[in-house]
Protein backbone atom coordinates (compact mmCIF):
# COMPACT_ATOMS: atom_id res chain seq x y z
CA UNK A 1 0.00 0.00 0.00
CA UNK A 2 1.06 3.60 -1.02
CA UNK A 3 1.25 5.99 1.71
CA UNK A 4 0.73 9.24 1.15
CA UNK A 5 2.43 10.57 4.83
CA UNK A 6 5.63 9.63 5.98
CA UNK A 7 7.24 12.65 7.29
CA UNK A 8 6.33 14.49 10.40
CA UNK A 9 7.12 18.12 10.64
CA UNK A 10 6.61 20.11 13.47
CA UNK A 11 7.29 23.93 14.37
CA UNK A 12 8.91 24.30 18.05
CA UNK A 13 9.12 27.15 19.47
CA UNK A 14 10.30 27.28 22.76
CA UNK A 15 13.44 28.74 24.78
CA UNK A 16 15.57 25.90 26.31
CA UNK A 17 16.43 26.12 30.67
CA UNK A 18 19.28 24.86 31.96
CA UNK A 19 19.42 23.10 34.81
CA UNK A 20 21.22 25.46 36.71
CA UNK A 21 22.09 29.45 36.57
CA UNK A 22 25.29 30.05 35.50
CA UNK A 23 27.21 33.25 33.96
CA UNK A 24 27.99 33.78 30.04
CA UNK A 25 26.59 30.02 29.38
CA UNK A 26 25.78 29.09 25.90
CA UNK A 27 23.61 26.05 24.21
CA UNK A 28 26.13 24.16 22.60
CA UNK A 29 24.02 21.27 21.40
CA UNK A 30 20.19 19.86 20.80
CA UNK A 31 18.52 16.41 20.38
CA UNK A 32 15.44 14.94 20.19
CA UNK A 33 14.14 11.10 20.74
CA UNK A 34 10.70 9.45 20.22
CA UNK A 35 9.02 7.19 22.80
CA UNK A 36 12.26 6.04 24.28
CA UNK A 37 15.14 7.73 25.52
CA UNK A 38 18.64 7.00 24.57
CA UNK A 39 20.35 8.77 27.25
CA UNK A 40 21.91 11.52 27.24
CA UNK A 41 23.67 11.98 24.13
CA UNK A 42 22.22 9.60 22.31
CA UNK A 43 19.49 11.48 21.16
CA UNK A 44 19.36 12.88 17.62
CA UNK A 45 20.89 15.79 16.88
CA UNK A 46 19.63 19.09 15.46
CA UNK A 47 21.92 21.50 13.91
CA UNK A 48 21.77 24.73 15.87
CA UNK A 49 23.99 27.72 16.41
CA UNK A 50 25.20 27.93 19.25
CA UNK A 51 23.57 31.04 21.49
CA UNK A 52 22.36 31.32 24.97
CA UNK A 53 18.62 31.02 24.12
CA UNK A 54 17.65 29.17 21.19
CA UNK A 55 14.05 29.52 19.43
CA UNK A 56 11.60 28.57 16.63
CA UNK A 57 13.30 25.27 15.94
CA UNK A 58 11.89 23.93 12.53
CA UNK A 59 12.43 19.78 12.34
CA UNK A 60 11.49 17.34 9.44
CA UNK A 61 11.41 14.05 11.26
CA UNK A 62 10.84 10.71 9.34
CA UNK A 63 7.88 8.85 11.11
CA UNK A 64 7.70 5.83 8.71
CA UNK A 65 8.77 3.51 11.32
CA UNK A 66 6.22 5.03 14.17
CA UNK A 67 3.53 2.81 14.53
CA UNK A 68 0.04 4.18 13.78
CA UNK A 69 -1.66 5.79 16.55
CA UNK A 70 -0.60 8.14 19.64
CA UNK A 71 3.51 8.99 19.99
CA UNK A 72 6.02 11.56 22.19
CA UNK A 73 8.27 13.63 20.89
CA UNK A 74 11.07 14.73 23.55
CA UNK A 75 13.68 17.13 23.63
CA UNK A 76 16.53 18.57 25.20
CA UNK A 77 19.19 21.15 25.07
CA UNK A 78 22.82 20.85 26.83
CA UNK A 79 24.99 23.83 27.84
CA UNK A 80 28.69 24.69 27.18
CA UNK A 81 29.26 23.62 30.96
CA UNK A 82 28.06 20.32 30.06
CA UNK A 83 24.45 21.01 31.97
CA UNK A 84 21.23 19.38 30.09
CA UNK A 85 18.15 20.98 30.28
CA UNK A 86 14.99 19.44 31.14
CA UNK A 87 13.52 17.41 28.59
CA UNK A 88 10.52 18.69 26.54
CA UNK A 89 7.94 16.65 25.46
CA UNK A 90 5.33 16.47 22.83
CA UNK A 91 2.26 14.20 21.76
CA UNK A 92 1.03 13.61 18.15
CA UNK A 93 -1.09 11.19 16.31
CA UNK A 94 0.60 9.50 13.28
CA UNK A 95 -2.11 8.19 10.42
CA UNK A 96 -1.24 6.27 7.10
CA UNK A 97 -3.92 7.79 4.31
CA UNK A 98 -4.01 5.15 1.48
CA UNK A 99 -4.07 8.03 -2.10
CA UNK A 100 -7.00 7.77 -3.45
CA UNK A 101 -9.43 9.35 -5.87
CA UNK A 102 -13.31 10.25 -5.77
CA UNK A 103 -15.28 8.22 -8.22
CA UNK A 104 -18.71 9.13 -7.37
CA UNK A 105 -20.16 11.99 -6.51
CA UNK A 106 -24.19 11.99 -5.61
CA UNK A 107 -26.94 14.00 -4.29
CA UNK A 108 -30.31 13.11 -2.88
CA UNK A 109 -33.53 15.64 -1.52
CA UNK A 110 -34.75 15.50 2.15
CA UNK A 111 -34.81 11.43 2.48
CA UNK A 112 -31.26 8.75 2.27
CA UNK A 113 -31.68 6.51 -0.40
CA UNK A 114 -28.80 4.60 1.21
CA UNK A 115 -24.90 5.14 0.31
CA UNK A 116 -24.76 4.74 -3.65
CA UNK A 117 -28.67 5.08 -4.39
CA UNK A 118 -28.48 8.97 -4.60
CA UNK A 119 -28.88 10.54 -8.10
CA UNK A 120 -25.18 10.70 -9.34
CA UNK A 121 -23.22 13.48 -10.67
CA UNK A 122 -21.17 13.45 -13.28
CA UNK A 123 -17.38 14.24 -12.29
CA UNK A 124 -13.96 13.47 -13.91
CA UNK A 125 -12.10 11.10 -11.23
CA UNK A 126 -9.96 13.04 -9.05
CA UNK A 127 -7.74 13.41 -5.78
CA UNK A 128 -10.06 16.73 -5.57
CA UNK A 129 -13.26 17.72 -7.21
CA UNK A 130 -14.33 20.84 -6.78
CA UNK A 131 -16.30 23.94 -9.10
CA UNK A 132 -18.86 21.13 -9.63
CA UNK A 133 -22.15 22.46 -11.17
CA UNK A 134 -25.58 20.20 -11.83
CA UNK A 135 -29.44 20.74 -12.01
CA UNK A 136 -31.54 19.53 -9.97
CA UNK A 137 -35.36 18.53 -10.83
CA UNK A 138 -37.60 20.32 -8.26
CA UNK A 139 -40.85 19.54 -10.01
CA UNK A 140 -42.04 16.85 -7.99
CA UNK A 141 -40.99 18.73 -4.61
CA UNK A 142 -44.09 20.80 -2.93
CA UNK A 143 -43.72 24.32 -1.94
CA UNK A 144 -41.69 25.13 1.14
CA UNK A 145 -38.35 24.17 2.84
CA UNK A 146 -36.33 21.01 1.98
CA UNK A 147 -32.55 19.65 2.17
CA UNK A 148 -30.38 18.64 -0.71
CA UNK A 149 -27.44 16.12 1.02
CA UNK A 150 -24.15 15.65 -1.17
CA UNK A 151 -21.54 13.22 -0.74
CA UNK A 152 -18.66 11.36 -2.74
CA UNK A 153 -16.94 8.17 -2.78
CA UNK A 154 -12.98 7.00 -3.71
CA UNK A 155 -11.49 4.16 -5.54
CA UNK A 156 -11.26 1.93 -2.12
CA UNK A 157 -14.70 2.41 -1.57
CA UNK A 158 -14.79 5.04 0.97
CA UNK A 159 -17.60 7.57 1.68
CA UNK A 160 -17.13 11.09 2.37
CA UNK A 161 -19.28 12.74 5.35
CA UNK A 162 -22.49 13.76 3.37
CA UNK A 163 -22.89 17.78 3.42
CA UNK A 164 -26.30 19.59 3.59
CA UNK A 165 -28.12 22.45 2.52
CA UNK A 166 -31.31 24.07 3.21
CA UNK A 167 -33.52 25.89 0.63
CA UNK A 168 -37.01 27.08 -0.44
CA UNK A 169 -39.28 25.91 -3.14
CA UNK A 170 -41.72 28.46 -4.13
CA UNK A 171 -43.36 29.05 -7.76
CA UNK A 172 -43.91 32.11 -8.98
CA UNK A 173 -46.30 32.37 -11.49
CA UNK A 174 -46.21 34.08 -14.76
CA UNK A 175 -47.87 37.44 -14.51
CA UNK A 176 -47.95 40.91 -15.72
CA UNK A 177 -48.42 44.09 -13.90
CA UNK A 178 -51.66 45.68 -15.36
CA UNK A 179 -52.55 48.96 -12.69
CA UNK A 180 -50.09 51.40 -10.99
CA UNK A 181 -51.35 54.14 -9.09
CA UNK A 182 -50.07 56.74 -6.51
CA UNK A 183 -51.28 59.22 -3.67
CA UNK A 184 -49.72 61.79 -1.89
CA UNK A 185 -49.10 61.77 2.22
CA UNK A 186 -52.55 59.23 2.82
CA UNK A 187 -53.52 56.38 1.75
CA UNK A 188 -56.76 56.11 0.14
CA UNK A 189 -56.73 51.82 0.30
CA UNK A 190 -55.39 49.62 -2.13
CA UNK A 191 -56.97 50.46 -5.94
CA UNK A 192 -58.14 53.73 -4.61
CA UNK A 193 -55.17 55.73 -5.88
CA UNK A 194 -54.48 58.00 -9.01
CA UNK A 195 -54.35 55.69 -11.40
CA UNK A 196 -51.59 56.11 -13.67
CA UNK A 197 -51.70 54.86 -17.60
CA UNK A 198 -49.01 51.90 -18.44
CA UNK A 199 -48.51 49.40 -21.12
CA UNK A 200 -49.43 45.92 -18.69
CA UNK A 201 -46.04 43.91 -18.80
CA UNK A 202 -43.94 41.66 -16.86
CA UNK A 203 -41.56 44.57 -16.34
CA UNK A 204 -42.49 48.19 -16.38
CA UNK A 205 -39.87 51.05 -16.00
CA UNK A 206 -39.31 54.40 -17.23
CA UNK A 207 -43.01 55.81 -16.40
CA UNK A 208 -43.82 59.65 -16.27
CA UNK A 209 -46.22 61.13 -15.15
CA UNK A 210 -47.68 64.72 -13.85
CA UNK A 211 -48.70 64.92 -10.66
CA UNK A 212 -51.06 67.75 -9.70
CA UNK A 213 -50.06 69.48 -6.52
CA UNK A 214 -51.97 72.56 -6.27
CA UNK A 215 -54.13 71.64 -3.35
CA UNK A 216 -51.23 70.61 -1.00
CA UNK A 217 -49.73 73.67 1.41
CA UNK A 218 -46.19 75.02 0.77
CA UNK A 219 -43.41 72.58 2.36
CA UNK A 220 -42.48 68.68 2.73
CA UNK A 221 -45.21 65.72 1.31
CA UNK A 222 -44.78 62.51 0.40
CA UNK A 223 -45.82 60.73 -3.13
CA UNK A 224 -46.64 57.11 -2.49
CA UNK A 225 -46.54 54.54 -5.50
CA UNK A 226 -47.67 50.78 -6.42
CA UNK A 227 -48.61 48.38 -8.82
CA UNK A 228 -50.63 45.11 -9.35
CA UNK A 229 -50.36 42.48 -11.17
CA UNK A 230 -52.66 40.20 -13.11
CA UNK A 231 -53.30 37.68 -10.52
CA UNK A 232 -54.27 40.69 -7.79
CA UNK A 233 -51.46 40.74 -6.03
CA UNK A 234 -50.30 44.31 -4.85
CA UNK A 235 -46.21 45.08 -4.87
CA UNK A 236 -44.41 46.87 -2.29
CA UNK A 237 -45.72 50.43 -1.89
CA UNK A 238 -42.84 52.87 -2.87
CA UNK A 239 -42.01 56.37 -0.83
CA UNK A 240 -40.37 59.40 -2.00
CA UNK A 241 -40.22 62.54 -0.38
CA UNK A 242 -40.87 65.75 -1.78
CA UNK A 243 -41.03 69.90 -0.89
CA UNK A 244 -43.14 72.40 -3.00
CA UNK A 245 -42.80 75.74 -2.84
CA UNK A 246 -44.61 78.58 -4.87
CA UNK A 247 -41.84 81.08 -6.87
CA UNK A 248 -43.69 83.99 -8.09
CA UNK A 249 -43.34 85.21 -11.25
CA UNK A 250 -40.96 88.21 -11.00
CA UNK A 251 -39.29 90.11 -13.16
CA UNK A 252 -35.44 91.32 -13.56
CA UNK A 253 -35.81 95.28 -13.26
CA UNK A 254 -32.41 96.49 -12.13
CA UNK A 255 -28.94 94.84 -12.78
CA UNK A 256 -25.52 97.06 -10.79
CA UNK A 257 -22.03 95.93 -10.47
CA UNK A 258 -19.25 97.38 -8.39
CA UNK A 259 -15.06 96.66 -8.61
CA UNK A 260 -13.41 95.59 -5.39
CA UNK A 261 -15.41 96.99 -2.46
CA UNK A 262 -18.91 96.27 -1.97
CA UNK A 263 -21.34 99.73 -1.84
CA UNK A 264 -24.26 97.85 -0.70
CA UNK A 265 -27.58 96.88 -2.31
CA UNK A 266 -28.48 99.20 -4.87
CA UNK A 267 -25.44 101.54 -4.14
CA UNK A 268 -23.31 99.89 -6.96
CA UNK A 269 -23.21 101.57 -10.62
CA UNK A 270 -26.47 100.93 -12.53
CA UNK A 271 -26.52 99.04 -16.07
CA UNK A 272 -29.35 99.48 -17.95
CA UNK A 273 -31.61 96.95 -18.75
CA UNK A 274 -34.76 96.01 -20.28
CA UNK A 275 -36.76 94.23 -17.29
CA UNK A 276 -37.77 90.74 -17.82
CA UNK A 277 -37.81 87.03 -16.58
CA UNK A 278 -34.40 86.41 -18.32
CA UNK A 279 -31.44 88.84 -19.21
CA UNK A 280 -28.51 87.26 -21.04
CA UNK A 281 -25.50 88.14 -23.47
CA UNK A 282 -25.54 91.98 -21.64
CA UNK A 283 -22.55 93.58 -22.90
CA UNK A 284 -21.14 95.89 -19.93
CA UNK A 285 -18.84 98.76 -20.69
CA UNK A 286 -16.63 99.21 -17.30
CA UNK A 287 -14.16 101.87 -16.68
CA UNK A 288 -10.72 100.90 -15.42
CA UNK A 289 -8.56 103.93 -15.31
CA UNK A 290 -9.07 104.70 -11.78
CA UNK A 291 -7.74 101.38 -11.05
CA UNK A 292 -4.21 100.73 -9.62
CA UNK A 293 -2.14 98.49 -11.84
CA UNK A 294 -2.63 94.68 -11.04
CA UNK A 295 -5.74 91.89 -9.64
CA UNK A 296 -8.68 93.18 -9.37
CA UNK A 297 -12.43 91.99 -9.03
CA UNK A 298 -15.95 92.54 -10.50
CA UNK A 299 -19.34 91.61 -8.98
CA UNK A 300 -22.68 91.65 -10.58
CA UNK A 301 -26.20 91.46 -9.28
CA UNK A 302 -29.47 91.59 -10.25
CA UNK A 303 -32.82 92.99 -8.73
CA UNK A 304 -36.58 91.74 -9.10
CA UNK A 305 -39.86 93.73 -9.72
CA UNK A 306 -40.41 91.50 -5.77
CA UNK A 307 -37.65 93.50 -4.19
CA UNK A 308 -35.21 90.23 -3.81
CA UNK A 309 -31.79 90.25 -5.47
CA UNK A 310 -30.15 87.40 -6.89
CA UNK A 311 -26.53 85.88 -5.65
CA UNK A 312 -23.79 88.28 -6.24
CA UNK A 313 -21.65 86.82 -8.98
CA UNK A 314 -18.14 87.61 -9.11
CA UNK A 315 -14.88 87.57 -11.68
CA UNK A 316 -11.19 88.33 -11.16
CA UNK A 317 -9.49 90.55 -14.30
CA UNK A 318 -5.96 92.34 -14.52
CA UNK A 319 -5.45 95.94 -15.03
CA UNK A 320 -2.43 96.63 -16.73
CA UNK A 321 -1.11 100.53 -17.83
CA UNK A 322 -0.02 100.93 -21.15
CA UNK A 323 2.33 104.25 -21.86
CA UNK A 324 1.15 106.38 -24.63
CA UNK A 325 3.04 105.51 -28.10
CA UNK A 326 6.00 107.99 -28.70
CA UNK A 327 6.49 109.73 -31.94
CA UNK A 328 9.66 109.31 -34.16
CA UNK A 329 11.54 112.65 -34.08
CA UNK A 330 14.92 111.20 -35.32
CA UNK A 331 15.86 109.16 -38.56
CA UNK A 332 19.35 108.60 -40.10
CA UNK A 333 20.69 106.26 -43.05
CA UNK A 334 23.87 104.39 -43.88
CA UNK A 335 25.63 102.34 -46.30
CA UNK A 336 26.74 98.53 -45.39
CA UNK A 337 29.11 99.92 -42.06
CA UNK A 338 27.54 101.26 -39.40
CA UNK A 339 28.68 104.27 -37.61
CA UNK A 340 27.24 104.05 -34.74
CA UNK A 341 24.07 105.71 -33.45
CA UNK A 342 23.78 108.98 -34.19
CA UNK A 343 26.56 109.09 -36.75
CA UNK A 344 24.65 108.12 -39.71
CA UNK A 345 23.46 110.62 -42.23
CA UNK A 346 19.99 112.47 -41.14
CA UNK A 347 16.99 111.96 -43.23
CA UNK A 348 14.96 115.74 -42.51
CA UNK A 349 11.02 115.78 -41.63
CA UNK A 350 9.90 118.96 -40.01
CA UNK A 351 6.79 117.36 -36.98
CA UNK A 352 7.75 114.04 -35.25
CA UNK A 353 5.68 111.62 -36.45
CA UNK A 354 4.62 108.20 -35.09
CA UNK A 355 5.62 106.16 -37.43
CA UNK A 356 7.65 106.18 -40.99
CA UNK A 357 5.66 104.52 -43.77
CA UNK A 358 8.35 105.37 -46.90
CA UNK A 359 11.64 107.03 -46.95
CA UNK A 360 12.83 108.21 -50.37
CA UNK A 361 16.16 108.63 -51.25
CA UNK A 362 18.04 110.50 -54.30
CA UNK A 363 18.15 108.18 -57.31
CA UNK A 364 21.78 110.03 -57.75
CA UNK A 365 22.91 108.21 -54.92
CA UNK A 366 23.39 105.29 -56.35
CA UNK A 367 24.85 106.14 -59.47
CA UNK A 368 28.64 106.29 -58.29
CA UNK A 369 28.42 102.95 -56.59
CA UNK A 370 29.78 99.79 -58.53
CA UNK A 371 28.56 97.18 -56.34
CA UNK A 372 24.80 96.14 -54.55
CA UNK A 373 24.85 97.90 -50.95
CA UNK A 374 22.46 98.04 -48.04
CA UNK A 375 20.57 100.33 -46.48
CA UNK A 376 19.62 100.29 -43.09
CA UNK A 377 16.82 103.16 -42.01
CA UNK A 378 16.13 103.91 -37.93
Amino acid sequence: MKYLVRLLTLFICFTFLLTRPAAAQTIDSVEYFINTDPGFGNGTGIATTNAADINNITLNINTTSLSNGFNNLYVRSRSSNGHWSLTKRWLFYKDAIPAANINRLEYFIDTDPGFGNGTNVSITPGASVSDVFWTVDLTVLANGFHNIFIRSRDDNGNWAITNKWLFFKDIIPSVNINKLEYFVDNDPGFGNGTNVTITPGANVADVFWTVDITGLTNGFHNIFIRSKDNAGNWSITNKWLFFKDIIPSANVNKLEYFVDTDPGFGNATNVPVTAGADISELAIPVNTSAFSEGFHTIFIRSKDNNGNWAITNKFGFFNESRPVPLNIKKAEYYFNTDPGFGNGTPITFTTPIGKILLISVSRQTFLHLPTIHHITCL
